[in-house]
């Protein structure tokens, strides 16, 4: 395991977390969009990291409890703000970060 450093508010000194393989470290330029976002869209990014940057929406809805509906409606969002892209696969959706976002970090 490594550890991340994210900070809350920024220009304070940074809280350190426990990084679970396949997680995605969050730089200074993610923490400020991660900043930007609502309790749930924030819950929605933090599980993507969590999961190296891609998640079924099912898998998602699962790990954020957030309601179908809602959900659907968090990830247009996101995707209007170039934040996640929405793969179909079959009949699944693919929820990944995009390439905008990563950019402000880097995947393992």
């Amino acid at each position: 395991m490594g550890y991340i450093h994210f900070s809350a508010k920024l220009g304070h000194d940074p809280l350190v977390k426990e990084v679970k393989k396949g997680e995605i470290e969050i730089t200074r330029e993610m923490a400020r969009v991660i900043e930007t976002l609502t309790d749930r869209v924030r819950a929605i990014v933090n599980a993507l990291l969590k999961h190296n940057g891609e998640m079924t929406q099912a898998d998602l809805r699962y790990e954020t409890e957030i309601p179908k509906s809602s959900l659907t409606g968090i990830l247009r969002s996101l995707e209007r703000r170039k934040i996640i892209i929405k793969k179909e696969r079959g009949r699944m959706n693919v929820i990944e970060l995009s390439d905008w976002f990563l950019s402000k970090g880097e995947r393992k």
